[in-house]
């Protein structure tokens, strides 16, 4: 017998081989046993080679919903996951591919063109802003999905604040601070006709309406909301997004589980013309010291601690995190319980038991900490109404860039070791690097209860998530949560069930069929009953402030063509329409 060793075996050396051998054969394993926090992740690359996928029962429209999001959850690898969780501003087919995206946001000014976006060199056709290109777009984003093994489509989200106003041809309506000043029921008509504009052009969402409160008047963006009335905002805004939907829930928290009594609460957002709103910009909105955008609201109650006067420093103190950990764990009680507080929460809770489906936090500071990372108080959305919270269903997408990326500290290497360790009890990620700026503020709004990133071309933002969910930052039920979300929506609104309005449309070539699809859908914009609809909430949102001699009697049988109409912006239709109108301002 070949003699391979020419002294016998220690035990410690048979020991180090054996574990050598198992560290190469078996690496997902040893991998789980040293990082016990990575145990239930799906690690594997989305294009794994052997990768076998079942849509039988995700693409089965007849399954409970709830049924359907645990089949399609099951299979996503923690690198879909993250995809689904971030939103960019109208990438290339490639990127929307290639990091498995769950949205594309169009802000204001962010149209179809030859330049930006879907243009020719970026496998568009450059259209333009034009309704060929908004269908076009669309179109080849979900070619994309589709060829990504699970084929999760994308939901397309654009701020109709007051029309369908990025697209040309679409009907412009008044503000919500005029429009329907005095009838919640015509803020619900125009939503219908807008949603429908919005469908035509395959929007699924918006972002709107703005629940504003505005309590000082030095705020620049009055005019998106209904004044500075707590319930009335609610109620109007309840009105608007109700119009978007196409109707209520009975049961606004109630999922589609397939058991006894259970059903799809959001049937109606499938029939065709309907789109989702999103409450924002919660909270604190127009309430702010000097009425600062990206502001401070101050709230003052024992147990609401302070935790800044502005912007974060570069490095918080430990009194500083002491406060944000002390605001972060209110209870939805203590939350409610305080007078001010309690009513900005009220028009929320309308908004949320009238069936709304998504949420975006605002820009500000409600007593120095970040509303997109305030824990306690997404927590009164979020949580069931048995938890105190008032059961919300649908899904939070981050402001503008502000899900990751506003700027703010900790910034220095030293400065965010303090704070992952305090509140994560983490140096370092699993593998010993360092954490980023930029991973603090993602793992900031995903535990507070963010779902969604408006990412706009951050595209590292999935590598994040990721490595954060390895690391034991983000718990693997957050992101879970966070994606069933998400597809929860999307499901709702039929997104998996129904083709593209170019896939649908009549024609031997793809050219032919959009095409067609153009055709139709000008038949559905800038309709005349819609047209009709927007003179009607003008001449309703107009306030006499004065009528000296009753000028107005005598002016009423002098013919239009006779009246001047004087001032700086008389013949300025920009001014006249308002922010929201193919730009945001």
């Amino acid at each position: 017998m070949k003699k391979y060793f020419r002294r016998p075996l220690s035990l410690t050396m048979v020991v180090m081989i054996v574990l050598s051998m198992a560290v190469f054969l078996s690496p997902v394993t040893v991998l789980a046993e040293t990082y016990p926090e990575q145990e239930g992740i799906n690690h594997t690359s989305p294009t794994a080679e052997g990768r076998v996928v079942d849509k039988s029962v995700y693409m089965d429209k007849s399954k409970p919903i709830e049924v359907r999001i645990k089949a399609l959850l099951d299979q996503m690898t923690l690198t879909e996951k993250a995809g689904q969780m971030m939103q960019l501003e109208r990438p290339t087919n490639t990127n929307a591919k290639a990091f498995y995206i769950g949205s594309v946001l169009s802000g204001g000014g962010s149209v179809p063109n030859s330049t930006f976006g879907l243009s020719a060199a970026n496998g568009g056709d450059g259209m333009g802003n034009t309704v060929s290109g908004w269908l076009d777009s669309y179109d080849q984003w979900q070619t994309a999905m589709d060829e990504t093994p699970l084929g999760i489509p994308i939901l397309y989200e654009i701020d109709a604040v007051h029309g369908t106003a990025h697209a040309p041809g679409t009907t412009i309506f008044p503000h919500a601070s005029g429009a329907a000043s005095g009838s919640p029921e015509l803020m619900e008509e125009i939503g219908r006709a807008v949603a429908s504009e919005m469908r035509a052009l395959e929007l699924y969402a918006s972002f709107s309406p703005a629940i504003v409160m505005g309590q000082n008047p030095r705020w620049g963006r009055y005019h998106e909301g209904w004044g500075h009335d707590y319930e009335r905002n609610g109620i109007f805004g309840n009105y608007y997004d109700q119009g978007f939907r196409g109707g209520a829930p009975d049961r606004w928290d109630g999922l589609d589980t397939g058991d006894p009594g259970d059903k799809n609460q959001y049937a109606f957002l499938g029939g065709g013309s309907q789109v989702i709103g999103t409450m924002k910009h919660f909270t604190t909105e127009g309430s702010t010291v000097n009425g600062a955008n990206a502001g401070n609201g101050f709230y003052y109650n024992p147990n609401f601690p302070i935790v800044g006067y502005g912007a974060y420093p570069s490095r918080l103190s430990l009194d500083q995190l002491t406060n944000m950990k002390a605001l972060k764990e209110l209870t939805p009680e203590q939350l409610k319980a305080d007078p001010e507080v309690g009513q900005m929460l009220n028009a929320y809770r309308i908004m949320v038991e009238g069936g709304t489906r998504s949420l975006m936090p605002s820009y500000n500071y409600f007593n120095g900490l970040r509303m997109h990372e305030f824990t306690s108080m997404l927590n009164v959305i979020k949580k069931s109404v048995s938890e105190g919270g008032f059961g919300f269903t649908g899904f939070v997408v981050s402001d503008y860039n502000s899900g990751h990326g506003d700027p703010y500290g900790p910034s220095a290497a030293a400065a965010i070791q303090e704070y992952m360790e305090f509140f994560y009890g983490k140096s370092t990620h699993f593998d010993g690097s360092a954490f980023t700026q930029r991973q603090v503020r993602i793992a900031a709004f995903v535990n507070a209860g963010g779902d969604m990133d408006m990412a706009v071309s951050t595209t590292g933002w999935v590598a994040d998530v990721v490595k954060l969910t390895q690391s034991g930052v983000i718990p693997i039920s957050r992101i879970d949560d966070a994606v069933s979300r998400i597809l929860r929506v999307k499901f709702e609104l039929g997104l998996f069930d129904n083709p593209t309005l170019v896939e649908a449309a009549a024609g031997d070539t793809r050219s032919e069929r959009l095409a067609a699809a153009t055709a139709q859908a000008k038949t559905q914009i800038r309709k005349p009953e819609t047209v009709a609809l927007a003179r009607r909430a003008v001449r309703e949102s107009m306030v006499l402030l004065k009528n000296k001699d009753k000028v107005m009697e005598t002016l009423k049988d002098v013919p239009g063509d006779k009246i001047m109409v004087t001032g700086r912006f008389a013949n300025n239709i920009g001014w006249q329409l308002g922010g929201w109108t193919r730009v945001w301002q």
